[in-house]
């Protein structure tokens, strides 16, 4: 087997790793926005009619406990009609200059797309593409083409739109990977700048892993979605070549394995480890996966489920609705 030849390991002492909900999105049965009291500047109201019922929904962007209790409160018919979730990596060093941080991003960014394999997670179609804005997409991996997102680019993984999906597969997860520096339409301050690597549930991922009514995020652990986050060591193996063929001509088979071995290794350091989901010969089986990195990425997710069981339990505890 061929050990995979990639960027180096950044070093990720120097990062702060994160994760946190980006939105969630209510369906509600019935309109009530002006008795919820929730901040405008991060909340969005859309009148929806569905199921002979004219209702709503409301989308909540970096919704915090007290916000989700008060939904829990005032809406407990409503049900979770999507949520995504991040993993930020943030370089920690605030005095550094801005260039010096935004190569740390980038780096750490390049590295995620040379290790990330979102495919063996429930809900997310193998398909990827790249975008520098609104109107713009481009191919990542074609049979002509062999690139990556550049630094001003976003990465796409998976289905946002099922219109493209496979109607003959499940598809309720997409992610997108890029460099952060707005949030909710605001520019944001130079240390605050990050690499952000996101996941999205539609209804029907909501549903598939129980999140269905506002009580149930309290209650949910997110490590359940480390699979989309999980991260591998692919190395390219040799081709299982029919031995009546490799016997028979053994060194014009050599010359071919060896040829489809290079073609494997030049698709893995120029597209990435999601590559694997077209490319048989990059090996990413259970033996292949970056332990330290995923162990890493599951305990930001444990902090999550951690820190909105506490803080709900805190504010119940002390009355504070």
């Amino acid at each position: 087997m061929t050990p995979l030849a990639s960027l180096p390991e950044p070093n990720f002492d120097l990062f702060k790793i994160s994760c946190g909900i980006d939105f969630v999105r209510f369906f509600s049965p019935i309109s009530k926005s002006l008795a919820l009291h929730l901040p405008l500047s991060r909340i969005y109201y859309k009148p929806m009619h569905a199921h002979g019922h004219d209702g709503m929904l409301v989308t909540i962007h970096d919704p915090k406990v007290y916000d989700l209790i008060i939904v829990t409160r005032e809406l407990p018919a409503a049900v979770i009609d999507a949520i995504e979730v991040y993993c930020d990596f943030t370089p920690k060093d605030k005095t550094i200059p801005l260039k010096e941080r935004h190569d740390r991003i980038e780096d750490v960014r390049q590295w995620l797309i040379s290790h990330l394999l979102p495919w063996q997670a429930v809900g997310i179609q193998a398909a990827t593409r790249i975008s520098a804005g609104l109107g713009h997409s481009a191919p990542v991996y074609t049979d002509k083409i062999r690139t990556r997102a550049t630094a001003d680019e976003t990465m796409y993984f998976g289905h946002s739109d099922s219109k493209y999906a496979d109607p003959g597969k499940p598809n309720f997860a997409f992610m997108r990977l890029y460099k952060k520096v707005r949030d909710n339409g605001a520019a944001l301050l130079p240390a605050n700048h990050r690499c952000h690597l996101e996941v999205t549930l539609n209804q029907f991922g909501c549903k598939h892993f129980g999140l269905t009514y506002p009580e149930s995020i309290f209650d949910f652990d997110f490590r359940d979605l480390g699979e989309y986050f999980r991260l591998v060591k692919p190395e390219v193996k040799r081709p299982a070549t029919p031995k009546r063929v490799s016997a028979g001509h053994p060194r014009l088979s050599r010359f071919f394995d060896e040829r489809r071995m290079r073609a494997a290794a030049e698709t893995l350091i120029l597209v990435g480890s999601h590559a694997a989901s077209h490319e048989k010969l990059l090996n990413v089986d259970r033996l292949h996966r970056h332990a330290a990195g995923n162990k890493m990425i599951l305990k930001s997710l444990d902090d999550l489920s951690h820190r909105i069981e506490k803080r709900r339990n805190y504010v119940r505890e002390w009355g504070s609705f």
